[in-house]
């Protein structure tokens, strides 16, 4: 080996002990805010709770059953739909992919 050759190897390896250096200590890749999601949540929940919801009637409060009702049960239709497309779906591709 040339002093020439010698001497770029010993800088390359110069810089592979800076770089290694630099790695000794940690490093901050990014600052993160503190996590509040819980406060918030309990400030939200607490604001809700204190929060005047006024007087209903009793045909206010039957009509809302109903809606909810009719909500629920539309939901659960849905969801079953929903199901059985998922199954008839799965089927087909098992078909497909014979």
């Amino acid at each position: 080996m040339c002093n020439v050759d010698k001497n770029k190897f010993v800088e390359s390896i110069e810089k592979v002990k800076t770089s290694i250096r630099k790695l000794e200590k940690p490093f901050k890749f990014h600052d993160l805010d503190e996590f509040t999601l819980t406060d918030a949540l309990n400030k939200y929940d607490a604001d809700v709770r204190a929060a005047d919801m006024g007087n209903a009637t009793p045909a206010e409060i039957a009509s809302n059953k109903e809606n909810i009702d009719e909500i629920i049960a539309s939901n659960t239709k849905a969801i079953k739909h929903a199901q059985h497309n998922g199954e008839k779906a799965m089927k087909l591709k098992a078909e497909l992919i014979k």
